[in-house]
C-alpha cells in the first residue's frame, strides 16, 4: 500500500516539475535561432518540434536544425535545401509555453 502511495506521488511530483520546466522556458520575443557568437543553436529550442496539423518535424540540434516531413504512414527527411538553409541561416523565433513560432526573415 505504501509503494503505490509513494508510486502515486513521485508521478505527481514529476509532472509538476515538468510544468515547472515549461513554465521557464516560455519567452514572448523574438531571439536568433542561431548564437552568433557561438555558432549554435540556441539552447531554448533544442528537441523536436511537431507541427500543427499534418505535415512536419523540426530537429533543433547543437549544430543545425533538421527538417521532416510526415504522413500517417510515413516519416522521412524534407529535402528542400532553400528551405533548411532559411531555418539555420535567417531565423528567428518565440516560444509561448509548448509551441514555438519561427519567422524566416528572408
Amino acid at each position: 500500500m505504501r509503494i503505490t502511495f509513494y508510486l502515486l506521488m513521485l508521478i505527481l511530483f514529476a509532472g509538476c516539475l515538468r510544468d515547472q520546466v515549461n513554465n521557464d522556458r516560455s519567452t514572448h520575443k523574438l531571439e536568433y535561432t542561431f548564437l552568433k557568437d557561438e555558432n549554435h543553436t540556441n539552447p531554448l529550442i533544442r528537441e523536436i518540434w511537431k507541427s500543427i496539423g499534418n505535415g512536419y518535424y523540426l530537429e533543433v540540434r547543437e549544430d543545425s536544425i533538421l527538417l521532416y516531413s510526415y504522413t500517417k504512414s510515413f516519416c522521412y527527411k524534407e529535402k528542400n535545401d532553400y528551405l533548411e538553409g532559411l531555418l539555420n541561416a535567417q531565423s528567428q523565433f518565440e516560444v509561448r509555453q509548448d509551441t514555438i513560432g519561427i519567422y524566416l526573415t528572408d
